[in-house]
């Protein structure tokens, strides 16, 4: 698939989000309608000539694949532009898009990547790893492929602690250093990573990790 292809489907004003399944790209739009389309030259195409078409939901199931699955969700039009140049409104975006999508499991330990344009401004996320009741296995081309796809300019990663405690642990701040030195590699620049706890968050930035 084309990275910049991608970037273009997801920067149509009609577009909502949009995904890769093991059935082509599914594209939802901002009627609330959806359509999968077997790749993203035949998803656009569909865009500028059949907007009637895509007045009826199409029902599409999601599973896995031998290469994985890939996912972008972006913000709706109607939402005003999120500035996310602190960790407290990074938190508040957790809990407004993340914890509330379909994809989220609050029992399990998942990893999300915010991408960030040269604003601060979010221009969507991704849920790059589901885990277990306490562990989540990521590696940095998982966080930086949609980062690279998406056109960003940095990212934040957060993940939450099912447990509710949001205190890191020695796994978090080794993940954190792996991700800021292939940051730095990529030129995408790492920002921050959260974890998210039942009511409290902390910011591995602001507790020192990404200075030492």
């Amino acid at each position: 698939m084309s990275a910049t292809r991608f970037s273009r489907l997801l920067r149509n004003r009609n577009v909502a989000s949009a995904e890769q399944t093991p059935e082509g790209v599914l594209v939802r739009l901002k009627d609330g309608t959806e359509f999968t389309a077997p790749g993203v030259t035949a998803a656009m195409r569909k865009l500028r000539g059949a907007r009637a078409e895509a007045t009826q939901p199409r029902q599409t199931c999601l599973g896995s694949s031998p290469l994985g699955e890939f996912r972008v969700m972006t913000i709706r039009e109607s939402s005003p532009d999120y500035l996310a140049d602190g960790p407290e409104k990074v938190a508040a975006y957790w809990r407004e898009f993340v914890a509330t999508s379909p994809y989220y499991d609050p029992d399990k330990e998942q990893l999300v990547v915010i991408l960030l344009n040269t604003r601060r401004k979010v221009i969507g996320h991704s849920i790059v790893a589901l885990g277990t009741l306490d562990s989540v296995i990521v590696h940095p081309r998982d966080v930086f492929r949609p980062a690279i796809m998406g056109n960003a300019h940095g990212v934040i990663v957060g993940h939450n602690h099912p447990s509710g405690d949001p205190k890191p642990s020695e796994a978090d701040i080794r993940v954190t250093r792996d991700l800021i030195r292939a940051g730095h590699l990529l030129k995408v620049e790492l920002l921050d990573h959260l974890v998210m706890g039942d009511k409290e968050w902390m910011s591995l930035r602001e507790l020192g990790y990404f200075h030492q």
